[in-house]
């Protein structure tokens, strides 16, 4: 089945890493000689497979699928953003995280209701489907 995905939100962050040197002399223990940034990222994404359509059923379904998008997010988006309100972090990835039941729900409400006024048959609406997911770097 075609299917695609759509970025909602990228989230990132970087957090200090200790450098270690080698080795303090007669000894083979590390030392730490500075500090590295490693960036941290999350993708907040909507991934969405439907069956074989004309090229004119599938724009419906991307446009569903936007639309849907933008519904999550803004569901989502209260939660999320009061814990990553100024800073970024692990913290602000667990809420992001932790919203998406909420982020779904709204989602697959408006995508389908989406298809249903777009004028898809029952048939091709049942072969759809849809969710958020993350990918985290």
């Amino acid at each position: 089945m075609p299917g695609s995905e759509n970025l909602i939100k990228r989230f990132v962050y970087s957090s200090p890493e200790t450098i270690t040197c080698c080795c303090i002399p007669f000894t083979n223990r590390r030392y730490p000689c500075g500090v590295r940034w490693i960036e941290h990222s999350l993708e907040l994404l909507v991934g969405f497979n439907y069956p074989s359509v004309s090229l004119e059923d599938q724009s419906k379904i991307y446009a569903c699928a936007a639309t849907a998008g933008s519904a999550a997010w803004s569901a989502m988006s209260i939660a999320v953003g009061l814990a990553c309100a100024g800073t970024l972090g692990a913290g602000c990835f667990a809420a992001v995280i932790a919203a998406i039941p909420v982020g779904n729900e709204t989602l697959k409400a408006t995508f389908f209701q989406c298809l249903r006024n777009a004028g898809l048959s029952e048939e091709i609406i049942s072969q759809c489907n849809i969710g958020i997911y993350t990918r985290q770097t």
